[in-house]
C-alpha cells in the first residue's frame, strides 16, 4: 500500500467528510429504527382488528397465529438490538473525527469549554422493546380470550 501524506487542509477537508458522513448513517439508522418500529406496530394492530372479528376458531388456529406473532415481534426486536450495536459503533467513530478536529478540546476555539460536547448514544431501544411486547401480549390476550370464545 503506498504512503499517502495529507497535508493539513486535505485532513480537516477528509474529516470534515467524513463527520457529514457518520451523520447521515446515523440518520438513516434512526429512520429504519422508525420505519421497522412503526410497521411492526401497524401489524400488530392490522391483525388484533382482523382477530377480533373473527367467529370461530380452533386451538390450532390459535396456536399458530400466536407463533407467527411472536417470530414477528422477535424480529422487529433483533433488527432494533443489531441498529442499537451499529449506532454505537458509528458514534464511537464520531468521537474520533470530532477529537481529530479538536471540537471536543477545551480552550481550543473557545476561550472556555469545548465547542463541541462529545457524542452520547441515547438509544430508545427499551422502549421500542417495551412496547413491542406489550403489543404480542395484546395480540396473544385478544386470541386467547376473544377469539371464538
Amino acid at each position: 500500500m503506498p504512503d499517502i501524506f495529507l497535508n493539513e487542509p486535505h485532513k480537516s477537508k477528509a474529516l470534515i467528510t467524513a463527520y457529514v458522513e457518520q451523520i447521515r448513517y446515523l440518520r438513516y439508522l434512526s429512520q429504519i429504527d422508525l420505519r421497522v418500529f412503526s410497521g411492526s406496530i401497524t401489524v400488530q394492530i392490522v391483525l388484533a382488528g382482523w382477530l377480533s372479528s373473527v367467529k370461530s376458531t380452533g386451538y390450532p388456529f390459535k396456536v399458530i397465529f400466536i407463533v407467527l406473532d411472536l417470530c414477528l415481534v422477535l424480529s422487529a426486536v433483533l433488527l432494533l438490538g443489531r441498529n442499537a450495536n451499529r449506532r454505537k459503533i458509528e458514534v464511537a467513530k464520531l468521537s474520533k473525527i470530532l477529537e481529530a478536529l479538536e471540537f471536543t478540546k477545551d480552550g481550543w476555539y473557545l476561550p472556555a469549554g469545548s465547542l463541541l460536547d462529545p457524542p452520547v448514544v441515547r438509544s430508545s431501544l427499551t422502549l421500542y422493546w417495551l412496547v413491542l411486547f406489550a403489543s404480542f401480549l395484546g395480540v396473544a390476550a385478544i386470541l386467547v380470550f376473544a377469539v371464538g370464545n
